[in-house]
């Protein structure tokens, strides 16, 4: 019952407020900085997702939990926690701008203006740095910039005006973050673009608040909740309400109000500690107040993150997959290649500060960066999707229409390696990289099946598509983009497809031989015989292997360097590649 009290309450502020009690509709919200027993024990404009009902989703495995409360109560440094002593004017004055400055970029990640300089550090001389922390904590810039992180992470898009005010609103009258964060997790929106499974509702959950892929004990727990009738408004309060949420908070926070890696100590303090300490306000405000900010502040400084790169990378993870010149690929390019000072374009790859965020913002924002799952599987063809709406016949075809070897392991089935693996994503639903040698495959054989490197989850197959090729700019400073054409499976006619097959076999070194093997494996003894069973394949591949919905040609797709996956790879799961917003960390 203290869970749906409290939900009135926030409703009649709501109402007073003007935000409207349809936002905090019971029982949707329940405390999240109330105690009682967790209920664990352990984040693009997200393009369109295409999931056929004739492929069902196969069940997923977590592959690493996130940081967990050590059993002892340990304590983080004295340090850390000690409030920090009143500045006076007695102070040296350099001290108190040092401390305002600090403060500014660890809490609005900005400096301030000179008017603000003056009048914080007024109120710093008189009232002390407590009395900063909970003004600018409490300023309606900062919980702004609170619901732009929050929609950013969970939706991949910014708030519109309308979701800005509210947002805002409901965190200046009081209601806890967590509960903000809850109320946008728990959104149709959010539901639909996890892929509109309870499931894939958990997973995404996961990726987006954690920053990791699901613990699978706890994630079958939510889903059965889910299954049973539960509202998605409740899975998203007792997620915000269990340990990994609140571990996650306090690593975020304390990366960016000391500069440094939580302790296991300090995560295991200050979640035993969170209702004491005051929820996560209470525990921001508790580290950004303690000795050790303050000595960082006041010695070394704190360094501001270049906003500059910070905002163009929002908007490239954001940005559409598409073709157009403000698409991802484009916009990619076009900002790698901005003088990072002047703002002129350059001949190649000069925009250094967003190169390093790539390169290493993964590893400083605080967040788990742990959402991708690199594991080799085998993928059934027949159910496997393309990211991309072409396929050329002749590229897809050639090897196994003029290799005998190729042409009798694609047609005798089973596992194939098609000249080599293939990248997929999903546990192998959507198709990163390989289309045309599964096309090949497909054609000759879709019955098949065929080994990958699969990416784990992920909301859609577009996200996949980021995730490789901001990889790729890691490995090579730069996406490759260019124009090709040639004729697409999925719209030449059959004439042109049956005088591409008898080209490709009359070429071929070895025509006598390849006959052969047709007439062994499939009794196929002429050319239009061969001519009709391909077809017929392809055929099937229109009905049921659609490319997802917007998807570009093969010009725009990922070409890793060399064809080689295994650089890729080790960036994305070293944990440093920022593939995914916020792409710095923030401390609400």
């Amino acid at each position: 019952m203290a869970d749906v009290a409290v939900v009135r309450w926030l409703q009649a502020g709501a109402v007073a407020a003007g935000v409207g009690a349809a936002m905090l509709a019971v029982p949707a919200i329940a405390s999240a900085d109330e105690g009682g027993a967790s209920t664990s024990t352990a984040t693009s404009a997200r393009g369109a997702t295409h999931r056929p009902a004739v492929h069902p989703r196969s069940a997923r495995v977590a592959a690493r939990p996130v940081a967990t409360r050590q059993q002892a109560t340990a304590r983080p440094t004295a340090a850390s926690r000690r409030p920090a002593r009143v500045v006076t004017a007695n102070d040296d004055p350099s001290t108190s701008t040092e401390i305002v400055t600090g403060l500014f970029r660890e809490i609005l990640r900005a400096d301030p203006t000179a008017d603000q300089l003056e009048r914080y550090t007024n109120l710093l001389n008189s009232q002390g740095t407590a009395a900063v922390v909970s003004s600018l904590y409490k300023s309606t810039a900062f919980r702004q910039q609170q619901v732009n992180s929050y929609y950013l992470e969970l939706l991949g898009r910014a708030p519109t005006a309308k979701e800005l005010a509210i947002g805002t609103m409901e965190l200046r009258i009081g209601v806890p973050e967590p509960l903000v964060v809850a109320q946008i997790a728990s959104t149709r929106e959010f539901y639909r673009e996890s892929g509109g499974t309870a499931d894939t509702y958990v997973q995404l959950l996961y990726r987006g608040v954690l920053g990791t892929p699901t613990d699978a004990a706890q994630a079958a727990i939510y889903v059965q909740r889910l299954q049973s009738g539960q509202s998605t408004q409740m899975i998203a309060v007792q997620f915000i309400k269990a340990d990994p949420f609140r571990a996650v908070k306090v690593q975020e926070i304390i990366q960016v109000a000391l500069g440094r890696p939580a302790t296991d100590a300090e995560i295991a303090y200050y979640v035993d500690n969170w209702i004491r300490n005051g929820g996560l306000a209470g525990t921001a405000t508790k580290i950004l107040n303690s000795t050790e900010n303050i000595e960082r502040m006041t010695t070394g400084g704190v360094p501001l993150p270049d906003m500059v790169a910070v905002h163009q990378l929002q908007q490239i993870l954001i940005a559409a997959y598409d073709e157009d010149p403000d698409g991802f690929v484009n916009l990619f390019n076009t900002y790698l290649k901005t003088d990072p000072v002047t703002g002129e374009q350059c001949q190649s790859t000069c925009n250094t500060p967003l190169l390093n965020l790539i390169i290493t913002g993964g590893s400083t924002r605080g967040i788990p960066n742990q959402a991708i799952t690199v594991t080799p599987i085998t993928a059934a063809v027949s159910s496997l999707i393309p990211s991309q709406n072409e396929i050329d016949a002749q590229k897809a075809l050639e090897d196994p229409l003029q290799d005998p070897d190729l042409l009798e392991d694609y047609l005798a089935g089973g596992t194939v390696l098609a000249k080599s693996v293939i990248l997929t994503a999903d546990n192998g639903l959507w198709i990163v990289d390989g289309h045309h040698r599964w096309g090949g495959l497909y054609v000759i054989n879709p019955y098949s099946q065929l080994s990958s490197i699969d990416l784990g989850y992920v909301p859609n197959a577009q996200e996949a598509l980021k995730e490789t090729q901001v990889a790729i700019v890691a490995e090579q400073g730069y996406l490759s983009a260019e124009t090709v054409s040639g004729d697409n499976l999925y719209t030449m006619s059959k004439d042109e497809f049956d005088d591409i097959v008898e080209e490709l076999i009359d070429s071929g070194s070895d025509k006598d031989k390849i006959m052969k093997v047709f007439k062994k494996e499939k009794d196929l003894t002429s050319m239009s015989q061969i001519q009709d069973y391909l077809w017929a394949n392809v055929l099937r591949m229109r009905q049921f292997n659609q490319p997802i919905e917007g998807a570009t040609s093969r010009g725009y797709m990922p070409q890793p360097p060399n064809s080689d996956y295994q650089p890729l790879m080790h960036w994305m799961e070293g944990g440093a590649l920022s593939y995914t917003n916020p792409v710095i960390g923030y401390v609400g």
